[in-house]
């Protein structure tokens, strides 16, 4: 960064009322202003910095609550799946699409039919899809679900240090997180639930640290994970459209480009259906 632009920078933020930027700089948030560590105006800061995850988890009080409470999330979930078995009815109803999907049919319910939409969550759906391609579609969410949970924990601490949460506080709000009935009923009975969690989770840590195209990756994939994400999808759109219009075209343009490489996914298999039927007939 050059001295002109530095002055620059410095002078914006004296007139917004935030505090000096150091030298070293690290990267504001979004919401806060407060510096994120790990990095740098041209990228990640390699320098040592005993803020960061590693140094955290020796000296930090919060940091070990963080750790204990990802081992509690892995640990709930793992055992919920061992000790019961359980499979909700909806995931059989998209299991039977991925399934179909493989044999020829299309991503449809019923063999005998052209291809009509049976599940509710693409993503999810994909899950089932490339489990299914070694025959453990319900593993393959099940073992997503603990990954996510994992994921979820990771998001909330971070967003914790980004707001600078009490000890308690994290306590409070990844013992949630960890241990939450409907994640892990929902999650390990093979639904999308817990992906669903940890993909908003990551939308509010990567929009709170201003890693932009981060965001339109995650925004992208919450779209896809669930219909009513949709909402938040539009809430996303118009607060960037009024506070960082010019992170807006990164931000779409990611999100665009998820959605059209996965809408081409999901409609290889239809194809491949309607070829054979043509083919038949």
């Amino acid at each position: 960064m050059t001295s002109r632009r530095w002055l620059t920078l410095q002078s914006y933020l004296a007139r917004i009322g935030a505090g000096p930027l150091e030298m070293s700089g690290q990267r504001a948030s979004a919401l806060t202003g407060a510096y994120l560590p790990g990095f740098h105006p041209r990228g990640l800061d390699h320098t040592p910095d005993d803020t960061r995850l590693g140094d955290q988890v020796v000296s930090r009080p919060h940091a070990r609550v963080f750790v204990t409470l990802l081992l509690a999330a892995l640990a709930v979930r793992l055992a919920f799946w061992l000790y019961t078995g359980r499979i909700w009815e909806d995931a059989l109803i998209s299991l039977t699409a991925a399934r179909n999907a493989w044999e020829g049919f299309g991503l449809t319910h019923h063999a005998s039919e052209p291809p009509v939409q049976s599940f509710t969550s693409p993503l999810g759906e994909f899950i089932l899809i490339v489990g299914e391609g070694f025959r453990h579609g319900f593993s393959a969410m099940r073992l997503a679900s603990v990954l996510a949970s994992a994921a979820t924990v990771y998001y909330a601490y971070r967003i914790g240090l980004l707001f600078r949460f009490h000890w308690s506080t994290h306590v409070l709000v990844l013992g949630y997180l960890a241990t939450d009935q409907l994640q892990v009923f929902f999650g390990m009975a093979g639904m999308e639930t817990q992906v669903a969690t940890a993909i908003l989770m990551a939308n509010a840590y990567y929009y709170a640290s201003s890693q932009w195209w981060k965001l339109g990756v995650t925004a992208g994939l919450a779209a896809l994970c669930r219909p009513e994400f949709v909402i938040w999808g539009a809430i996303l759109g118009v607060t960037v459209l009024a506070l960082h219009r010019d992170a807006l075209c990164k931000i779409a343009c990611f999100a665009a480009a998820v959605a059209a490489i996965s809408w081409a996914a999901a409609s290889t298999p239809n194809a491949r259906a309607r070829a054979r039927c043509r083919r038949k007939c």
